[in-house]
């Protein structure tokens, strides 16, 4: 194997990753799997990116233009065909480090975990399960009491 041949991608440092995947995670409602299995081939740039929906949720398109740009500067980076080259326990560890004050309601109960938790948070004010299941880009209505226990078990 020639040295020579070998395309050095530009980096990018993983303390700079982390927080544009929160912040994604955050704005769009995504699940981490989610956002972990973007692929360079559902990025559009300049246009849009598609975010497959996984677990029961529709696809999301991003139009943010920021947003698409970071994520075109990932992929350039990425040496595999996903967006964001870190794993689920990257990401979960940076959130509880830099975030789980936030999340003291949730600790210590089942299926709330810290990467999960802005879709409890960005969904706990309201009151029906459609506005829920819009808001966390469900294609159905039936899983909204998960969310928010005030939303009756149908």
């Amino acid at each position: 194997m020639n040295i020579s041949n070998i395309v050095q991608l530009p980096s990018f440092p993983l303390q700079h990753v982390l927080p544009i995947a929160v912040s994604i995670l955050k704005q769009y409602n995504l699940r981490s799997a989610e956002l972990l299995r973007l692929k360079k081939s559902d990025l559009h740039y300049p246009r849009f990116c598609i975010v497959r929906g996984c677990k029961g949720s529709r696809d999301i398109v991003i139009r943010d233009k920021s947003i698409l740009s970071l994520l075109l500067a990932l992929s350039n980076c990425s040496h595999t065909p996903f967006i964001f080259n870190i794993s689920y326990s990257q990401l979960y560890r940076f959130i509880l480090r830099t975030l789980s004050h936030r999340f003291v309601s949730l600790k210590g109960k089942k299926n709330k975990k810290v990467t999960h938790a802005f879709r409890y948070i960005n969904s706990s004010e309201l009151d029906n399960a459609h506005d829920v299941s819009l808001v966390l880009n469900h294609k159905s209505q039936s899983s909204a009491h998960f969310y928010n226990k005030s939303i009756k078990e149908s």
